[in-house]
């Protein structure tokens, strides 16, 4: 998550918050200074309840939005890192490509999509590799352990940094060609 999204979002969580803690007040008759309105709800004893649930469900809702702005992880679309001779950035994107052609050209593999994720701050790096593979095999797990190896050593060679953790995800061509159903 952006640290622009992450601010934005953990600004309308605290928000909504506010919302919530001064809508509850309202509801809840505590004090007398909402005059004609306090006198209308204290009528109608229901409404009172049903205003004090959603404000509990609206406070819910933006604690765990604050909680996912304050907790998720940064990540970013480059790479930064400054080296003796000036700054080098790496582009997420050309990573990606460049662990894609390493991917298919050293094993039978086709219609190869990578993903990589950059962790911000501690300079870690994640990766999911999706490929079809073109010959039959028996031995997926040493194809996908082999091309797990390869898109290791591609990243760890580009990036400079440590892979965290690569997951590589194989389909057979039979697998490929089944037709695809479209829920309605």
């Amino acid at each position: 998550m952006r640290p622009i999204f992450k601010f934005a979002l953990g600004l309308l969580a605290f928000l909504g918050l506010l919302e919530a803690i001064w809508f509850g007040l309202l509801i809840e008759p505590m004090a007398n200074w909402s005059g004609q309105l306090m006198q209308w709800q204290q009528e109608q004893i229901w409404l009172s309840w049903v205003g004090l649930g959603l404000a509990i469900i609206a406070g819910l809702i933006f604690l765990v939005l604050l909680f996912i702005a304050l907790f998720k992880r940064s990540t970013t679309t480059s790479l930064n890192m400054k080296t003796k001779h000036g700054q080098l950035n790496i582009s997420r994107t050309a990573v990606e490509k460049s662990v894609k052609y390493a991917v298919q050209e050293q094993h039978p593999v086709t219609e190869v999509d990578v993903a990589v994720q950059l962790l911000k701050h501690k300079a870690l790096a994640n990766a999911q590799v999706n490929a079809t593979l073109t010959s039959t095999t028996n031995d997926l797990v040493g194809a996908s352990q082999r091309i797990e190896k390869t898109a290791k050593r591609e990243l760890t060679e580009r990036l400079g940094v440590p892979v965290k953790n690569v997951d590589v995800h194989l389909l057979t061509v039979d697998q490929r060609k089944q037709p695809i159903t479209d829920v309605i």
